[in-house]
């Protein structure tokens, strides 16, 4: 009580309110002092933030123009505070966002440039930044502790001097405050949690095992602390700060750094102290009013990493809560998928599902979560406007360190367009380039399931192979542009008529192939056959011109004409070829006899190839007589083939193969050249010389050079070119006739003559005779074989005899068989006569020999 009353004199209040006084204006002007140093201090925090933000930029390929906005709306608010050096390349950053907002086409973001500037941006921040202002707030909040306790102290004085109004009532002690329930602590753990799951780069910094995101909630300018990770990191953070810098020295300065963060909203970096030494650590505020606190062992080199990591790449990225709700998303994912982080944080996964994949597969890919912990593979999804996408993706659970699963993280990337032109290339693998239509492969693949269908309902499939007729002309006449388009008209018009189950493909050039399958009755393909040609009767417009097309058409059925795609294929084109046979524009069903021919036909080509290797061609000679005298006059060389394996082949079985292989010129230069020396062989054996004829086929005569090989031949052996008589089919002479008659003026020119063959059975013009250097006319055997049977025939080959002689030519017939035939020769005084009735082919000795025979009549 003495010391109390000893205090309370009228002076000492007094004073003690001026040293309060004096205390609280020193700490008011120390406390601005550090206010203008910690705004910019905020400043350049901001401004580094900010440029690390605009750095992402570029590793982005599209950026949208609501954040190109954002990015340049934020960094109008500093840019007028930054560093000299630093203001100008912000400046300069600034007018290109600008540009690129206002128009992204004429004015794309050139990021080489917008990256050095960035650099220098930073560089400047880096040369320029302000020192910290721990110091000053470590001296500001002593003052204004002192003065208040100073004031506290005067007022309890004068308090305690001034009589009481009224009687002092006992002293009761003050009611506790009641500790938060568990319901409240969930209740504010959940709502901190929302909250700081709306930022992506904090929301994944919870994952770390050394890492606590502790929320500070500030009430009536107190600070009261709180982790909604582990609760008890905060206090111990209190407790330890304070321990370790003097008397609550330590708890002021980390709520004057909270006060700071709450009053102004800028973030700060910071460190505080523990037992276990000194931590970084990183403060911001959230809207709610809170203040958070990202503390780690190495948060200041760390944390911006992460951030940019989470936020520039290109891959979507999806933190997804325990419950299946997303907790936080990056901007790639809200680029790809067009959902805004508002949109999609909170909402459950599974609200996202796309109906291309049904439940088995989700139930699938959540097992394997459970299981494994983990899950990759292609997923299809929707974006916010309904396009369904596809997307590689792969979701991992986190776990605490207990083992317990707190997170899953999905991260996917869109392989739409990968798809796309996989689909492309498959199309283009399976479908004609041209007309769209089915390729071979194609085809074939589904020949062998609708064979499976046919074989186990036991049903007819028709395939239906068509071929243009005579589309080469119109292609070479008028170019394949043209011909191309024709192609793609006669696919459309074909399709118009043919079944949703047809298969209608172009195995190449101008061959198409139409499957029908599920059929009752073969009738149904060959309507469908007189169908088709009856529409491609009807002209095509192409272009400026009027093109008109046929078509032949060959048929086969499964099971009677094969049962594989292949040999259905090979036999509708056997029977095709036959339509074209019969005159073209027309259809044809396949038969065994026609497979049974073209096996023989690659036979015969097979061992036609090896033929003149293995020596089994030889050369028979037939004579030929004079009509008047029968003195024999010349003969003609035969060709004939020894096969190994059969031995005589038919002429007519064999030569029209090798003019279709063109085996034809080395079999014809081999023809001849053998009767040229087998004939001077005679002549030199003391035979009087004589006319040998040998027959050139149309591919020989359009050899380049034809009358040098010639010539060349005549020398080998020494024939007189005057004593060869070169035979030439109608059908040569029909290409190009001025080429014709140059080439053929050459051959003459030599001494050689020229003979029309099988004259009357090919396209035979006055004209040409007029023209052409030909010394003779043979009439084919075709005609002279009828002319005692058929007045007609009589008649045509007495007309040939005649028109020979007004033009001046030597008429020979051949294929004489009979004395009626020579008679009727004889009185229409034909010039030579060959055939059966004189002599068969003869071989080199036994012609020698027949010459010194005499000739009955």
């Amino acid at each position: 009580m003495r010391i109390i009353t000893a205090m309370s004199s009228a002076r000492l209040p007094g004073l003690l309110a001026c040293v309060a006084a004096a205390l609280c204006t020193a700490g008011l002007v120390a406390w601005s002092v550090d206010r203008d140093k910690a705004h910019r201090f905020a400043t350049h925090a901001a401004l580094l933030t900010l440029t690390t933000q605009l750095e992402h930029v570029t590793f982005e390929e599209t950026l949208p123009q609501d954040r190109i906005h954002a990015l340049r709306t934020e960094l109008g608010r500093f840019i007028a505070e930054a560093p000299p050096k630093a203001k100008d390349a912000l400046q300069q950053i600034s007018t290109m966002l600008t540009q690129s907002e206002a128009n992204p086409v004429l004015h794309p973001l050139p990021r080489a440039r917008y990256r050095r500037l960035i650099s220098q941006a930073q560089s400047a921040l880096a040369a320029s930044a302000p020192e910290p202002t721990a110091p000053l707030r470590r001296a500001v909040v002593p003052l204004f502790l002192g003065s208040a306790t100073l004031l506290a102290v005067g007022l309890a004085l004068l308090s305690l001097l001034r009589p009481p109004e009224h009687p002092p009532k006992p002293d009761m002690p003050d009611k506790p405050e009641a500790a938060p329930t568990e319901s409240d602590m969930e209740q504010h753990r959940r709502t901190t949690i929302a909250e700081t799951t709306e930022n992506p780069f904090l929301s994944s910094l919870k994952l770390g095992t050394n890492r606590v995101i502790t929320v500070f909630t500030t009430n009536d300018g107190g600070a009261t602390f709180f982790s909604p990770d582990a609760p008890e990191t905060a206090h111990l953070l209190c407790a330890s700060s304070s321990m370790d810098s003097g008397p609550s020295g330590a708890a002021l300065d980390l709520e004057a750094r909270i006060r700071e963060v709450w009053e102004n909203g800028l973030p700060l970096m910071t460190s505080f102290t523990t037992d276990t030494g000194t931590h970084p650590a990183y403060l911001f505020r959230l809207s709610t009013g809170d203040v958070g606190v990202i503390h780690s062992d190495n948060a200041t080199c760390r944390l911006p990493l992460y951030e940019k990591i989470f936020e520039s790449t290109l891959e979507g990225i999806a933190l997804i809560n325990r419950d299946g709700t997303i907790a936080a998303v990056n901007p790639a994912f809200t680029s790809i998928t067009g959902y805004s982080a508002q949109e999609i944080l909170g909402q459950l996964v599974t609200n996202f599902r796309c109906r291309l994949h049904d439940d088995a597969f989700y139930r699938d890919l959540f097992n394997s979560i459970r299981i494994h912990g983990r899950w990759a593979g292609e997923l299809w999804a929707q974006r916010k406007d309904g396009e369904e996408f596809a997307q590689q993706m792969s979701i991992t659970a986190i776990s605490n360190d207990s083992g317990e699963t707190t997170h899953y993280t999905a991260v996917f990337h869109d392989i739409t367009d990968i798809k796309h032109k996989e689909a492309l290339i498959t199309h283009q693998a399976y479908h004609d380039a041209l007309t769209g239509l089915p390729n071979r492969q194609l085809l074939t693949d589904r020949m062998q399931l609708a064979l499976s269908r046919a074989k186990r309902h036991r049903l007819l499939l028709a395939v239906i192979f068509i071929d243009l007729d005579n589309f080469k002309t119109i292609n070479d006449s008028l170019g394949h542009s043209t011909g191309d388009l024709l192609l793609q008209a006669v696919a459309r018009r074909v399709k118009t008529i043919l079944r949703n189950e047809d298969t209608f493909s172009r195995l190449g050039g101008d061959e198409f192939v139409i499957m029908q399958e599920d059929l009752q009755d073969s009738r149904q393909a060959v309507l469908l056959a007189a169908r088709v040609l009856k529409e491609l009767e009807t002209p095509f417009q192409i272009q400026d011109r009027r093109l008109f097309i046929t078509s032949s058409i060959g048929i086969s059925f499964f099971p009677n004409d094969g049962a594989t795609p292949d040999t259905l294929i090979k036999n509708a084109d056997l029977a095709m070829y036959k339509a074209k046979e019969m005159g073209r524009n027309n259809y044809c069903l396949f038969t065994p006899e026609m497979n049974t021919r073209v096996v023989r036909r690659l036979s015969l080509e097979g061992s036609l190839r090896t033929a003149l290797e293995r020596d089994e061609f030889f050369v028979l000679y037939q004579p030929k007589h004079d009509t008047m005298s029968l003195a024999v006059t010349g003969a003609e060389a035969l060709v004939r083939w020894n096969r190994s394996s059969e031995g005589i082949v038919s002429p007519g079985e064999f030569i029209p193969l090798a003019e279709e292989t063109g085996l034809i010129v080395p079999l014809g230069d081999y023809v001849l050249e053998t009767a040229c020396a087998s004939a001077q062989a005679i002549v030199e054996a003391g035979h009087a010389p004589f006319q040998l004829s040998v027959n050139l086929s149309p591919k020989q005569f359009q050899q380049h050079g034809i009358a040098q090989k010639i010539d060349s031949i005549l020398s080998r052996t020494g024939f007189p070119a005057h004593c060869l008589e070169l035979e030439i089919t109608e059908s040569m002479l029909i290409s190009d006739l001025d080429t014709v008659i140059k080439k053929l003026s050459e051959i003459t020119e030599m001494g050689i003559r020229l003979a029309i063959d099988d004259f009357g059975t090919g396209y035979s013009s006055l004209n040409y005779l007029r023209r052409l250097p030909i010394q003779c006319l043979k009439i084919d055997q075709s005609f002279v074989r009828e002319i005692t049977k058929d007045s007609s025939a009589a008649d045509l080959v007495g007309t040939m005899i005649l028109l020979a002689r007004n033009f001046n030519k030597r008429i020979i017939a051949e294929g004489v068989e009979t004395k009626e035939q020579y008679n009727f020769l004889l009185a229409n005084r034909c010039d030579e006569i060959q055939g059966f009735y004189f002599s068969h082919p003869l071989r080199q000795h036994e012609l020698a020999t027949y010459f010194l025979r005499d000739i009955p009549l």
